[in-house]
């Protein structure tokens, strides 16, 4: 949808669970966009 209205701004991540330990669902999460990334690509 992004790019359908050419966005050319930034997309943050926020993560809130797990917070002593988080950085193993950050990269999930990352994976993740960029999944959805990849499968919306024109």
């Amino acid at each position: 949808m992004l790019r359908t209205v050419n966005y050319s701004g930034v997309v943050s991540l926020e993560h809130e669970t797990n917070m002593d330990n988080p950085f193993m669902a950050i990269a999930e999460s990352i994976d993740y966009i960029r999944g959805v990334l990849a499968a919306t690509q024109k």
